[in-house]
């Protein structure tokens, strides 16, 4: 029993580890987005409970209009305007040439990825720290 109860007790230290690994990521990524906005308006298909909702500069609008990005997890047919970031490798793929990049675990690895050129078409220039996950080609 003892050794049940240590079982739980370091799986769950993991998992919070993990969703706070997590939700500084999604918040360093837009802050690199927008390093002047003091609040962002997001749109994301993500389920309440998700990391990305603990982020304290996030506010979460229902309406893509009103969003300074979309966050977007599942395929969806969206049409819009408005600045892109993948949460899944699928939308990655589908929206390559719309997206300003992604973030999602393939084979147990987290892969953070910006595309230059759609980067370059909504004007955003990304920190130092965040060059590296630039790529020129796809």
């Amino acid at each position: 029993m003892k050794y049940l109860l240590l079982l739980l007790l370091n799986a769950t230290v993991l998992l919070s580890a993990d969703r706070t690994y997590e939700c500084k990521l999604y918040s360093s990524i837009l802050e690199s987005i927008f390093p002047d906005k003091k609040v962002i308006y997001v749109w994301t298909d993500l389920p309440k409970g998700n990391p990305i909702y603990d982020i304290k500069k996030v506010i979460f609008v229902k309406e893509k209009s009103k969003a300074d990005i979309l966050m977007i997890q599942n395929i969806t047919k969206i049409k819009t305007d408005k600045i892109k970031f993948a949460l899944s490798y699928r939308v990655f793929n589908k929206y390559l040439h719309d997206i300003i990049g992604g973030f999602y675990w393939q084979k147990g690895r987290a892969n953070l990825i910006f595309i230059k050129s759609n980067l370059d078409k909504y004007h955003i220039k990304l920190p130092h720290n965040m060059q590296t996950f630039i790529e020129h080609k796809l």
